[in-house]
């Protein structure tokens, strides 16, 4: 697994915090301290504030209507597509 970089401003209190938890050992280092903080920290807000329904969501891409398709081609299509299709061939 590639790890992602992300930078982030931190308040001091919460710096000093991590920093407090690297210096009586709990992690070796900032950045393994704040991996497993942030991912323990978004697995409890996910069992608490998410249901089954959501994290569906969030796992499939989204479903549009034929409707909500053609809104979208019409707008990054203004020709109608025979029309493109023909003027493909012309040139």
């Amino acid at each position: 697994m590639v790890d992602e970089v992300v930078h982030s401003r931190l308040k001091k209190e919460d710096l000093e915090l991590l920093d407090r938890l690297v210096t009586l050992g709990y992690y070796s280092n900032r950045s393994e301290a704040i991996r497993a903080l942030l991912s323990k920290g978004l697995k409890e807000f996910a069992d608490q504030q998410l249901t089954t329904a959501n994290l569906e969501q969030l796992k499939a891409p989204p479903v549009l209507s034929a409707t909500q398709l053609a809104e979208i081609s019409q707008k990054l299509f203004p020709s109608s597509i025979s029309k493109l299709v023909t003027e493909g061939r012309e040139r």
